[in-house]
């Protein structure tokens, strides 16, 4: 089965070991030509059209990509159109930390090779179908105290290397898939990789992608490429607000020549990378334009804000002037002899509830442009469409558009399921183990951490760090009502000692999508195993883009604006 959101179905998931794909006695398309659906081609390396697909993991870690393929490559007969049969993948992985490696072992069976990659000859990457990687992401994350050296930084070394060796290969690899964080993608080793791709003939696209429009209650941005080496994505710009080709510097500040970047290839200038939206309603246009600029400069003085009640403070005040703003649009537009007096109200009872919804700064691409989300199950926003689609024409000439993840009911998206589906029942000692200690919870920075419980559908980054700095920007804490502590009172924490507390590896694992089978070695402290974990790729999002990378899926399956939004049905 396809990787499964819900988490009975992700519980009863096949354990780790190499899955298969419905691909052999396909035919294999032309060089150049972009795969037909179901079909992974032969290699450039002259492998057997029935042999395995050949797959260099770099910077393996615990193995998030290889689980991804798993979840990826597992189509069930349903889906496999014309091909029959089976075609297994084998995997060469590459990872130098031990603590991963154990990780690694303890549920593939085989070890990472820990050479260096900044020194692998050509040798050890001629030859393959598929490079999948997740760089390390400490040169671009944009925490507190971050120095972001880009290619200065040591750790960038075994990518630079890579990008070197790629044009220099004889039989280079026909497809790639990488991950890092948001902050590659303003970076000069971003211009580095796409300057090294085109020099090897191959065509690229990149998104921006967050797990938690994906049914995940996380929130887990992440910078993601998918290149091959043909023509296919050499269209990947499709026009439109926020689909322009920009320089990397627009995008975030990336070096610009002549200035310490990287040489540029000759090819495409880059794209800004596509953004995976949350639910609710789109409205771009003129008038979206200057409720966009109100919408930034509330989330600017609720940053500079002191306190939570401050905060929201901001966020109502500029919930309020937006509905005065709609009111006026929209008696403009229906005018005064229409009859339409119960269009108008309709359009208006959306939003009624000024508690109910808010407003995003979303997409980053498109400063012209900003997002209406509705809580619950995301009846608001159909009900605002609905209302949008009994007018006629379109409120202040704008486009009023479903957002992403709201249109996923046909693509087995659907809303976030809630964190009750991810917490495991823990034995009282490993539950005592993860506790939040008094001290901590005493302290006054605790009121600034985040809390979720198992109802909710939204929770922070986990990140290597998690347990070890106590910071909301590592991972959120759990909290489980006790009859000590039935609610969480922020102003009086310590008394909920013993009902707060980490969420374990185990449940981080859950979370990014990894099978119910995948274990990590108790014998590892637990520092180590956060950072392990914690350093990891969701595993839900990049097996949808191995879907489309090569199955050749529609971009449907990642939520994207640009391939998912439906129009209102308005004029």
């Amino acid at each position: 089965e396809l990787w499964p959101l819900d988490e009975g179905a992700r519980r009863a998931a096949a354990p780790c070991a190499p899955m298969t794909a419905m691909a052999a006695g396909a035919p294999e398309p032309r060089l150049g030509a972009a795969p037909a659906s179901g079909v992974i081609e032969k290699g450039a390396g002259g492998r057997e059209a029935d042999g395995p697909l050949r797959v260099l993991e770099l910077f393996a870690g615990i193995g998030g990509w290889r689980a991804a393929l798993g979840a990826a490559l597992a189509v069930p007969p349903s889906q496999a159109g014309p091909f029959g049969g089976a075609q297994a993948f084998e995997v060469s992985a590459y990872d130098c930390c031990q603590y991963s490696g154990e990780v690694y072992f303890a549920n593939f069976g085989e070890a990472c090779d820990n050479r260096n990659i900044a020194t692998l000859p050509a040798a050890d990457l001629e030859g393959y179908d598929l490079w999948v990687m997740s760089p390390p992401c400490q040169p671009f994350t944009m925490t507190r105290g971050s120095k972001q050296r880009d290619l200065a930084d040591n750790r960038c070394k075994a990518l630079d290397h890579l990008c070197d060796m790629l044009p220099r290969l004889l039989r280079p690899p026909r497809r790639i898939a990488f991950e890092n964080v948001k902050g590659f993608c303003g970076s000069a080793a971003r211009d580095k990789l796409r300057a090294s791709l085109a020099d090897a003939g191959f065509t690229c696209k990149e998104y921006l992608l967050d797990l938690a429009g994906f049914g995940t209650p996380n929130h887990r941005m992440r910078y993601y490429l998918l290149a091959e080496r043909s023509g296919r994505f050499a269209n990947a710009a499709c026009g439109g607000p926020g689909c322009d080709v920009v320089s990397s510097q627009l995008v975030g500040g990336g070096v610009a020549d002549g200035d310490g970047g990287s040489p540029r290839s000759s090819g495409p200038a880059p794209q800004a990378p596509q953004e995976g939206l949350p639910p609710g309603v789109l409205v771009r246009g003129p008038w979206a334009a200057l409720r966009r600029a109100e919408i930034d400069a509330s989330h600017d003085e609720a940053r500079a804000a002191q306190g939570r009640e401050a905060k929201e403070a901001c966020f109502r005040r500029l919930r309020e002037r937006f509905l005065a703003e709609f009111r006026v649009l929209v008696a403009s537009h229906l005018g005064a002899g229409d009859g339409l007096a119960g269009d108008q109200e309709s359009l208006a009872t959306a939003f009624a509830d000024v508690d109910a919804w808010k407003l995003l700064p979303l997409p980053h691409s498109d400063p012209a442009a900003f997002i209406v989300a509705f809580g619950g199950n995301g009846a608001g926003s159909q009900e605002l469409l609905e209302s949008l689609a009994r007018v006629k024409g379109t409120p202040g000439a704008a486009e009023w558009l479903c957002s992403t993840t709201l249109a996923r009911r046909g693509s087995g998206l659907g809303g976030r399921q809630p964190l009750l589906e991810y917490i495991e029942d823990l034995p009282a000692a490993e539950r005592k183990e993860l506790e939040v200690p008094r001290e901590i919870l005493g302290k006054p920075f605790a009121q600034g951490l985040s809390y979720a419980q198992p109802h909710d559908v939204r929770t922070f980054c986990f990140t290597g760090h998690y347990g070890k700095v106590w910071h909301k920007s590592s991972g959120s804490l759990l909290f489980q009502s006790a009859p000590w502590a039935p609610r969480l009172d922020k102003t009086a924490l310590a008394r909920a000692h013993g009902a707060v507390r980490l969420f374990s590896p185990k449940e981080i694992l859950n979370v990014l999508g990894f099978p119910a089978s995948f274990v990590v070695p108790p014998s590892l402290q637990l520092r180590h195993r956060y950072k392990a974990v914690g350093n990891s790729i969701a595993v839900t999002v990049a097996a949808r883009l191995l879907r489309v990378l090569l199955l050749g899926e529609d971009e449907t399956c990642l939520g994207l604006p640009r391939c998912e939004l439906e129009r209102a049905g308005c004029g």
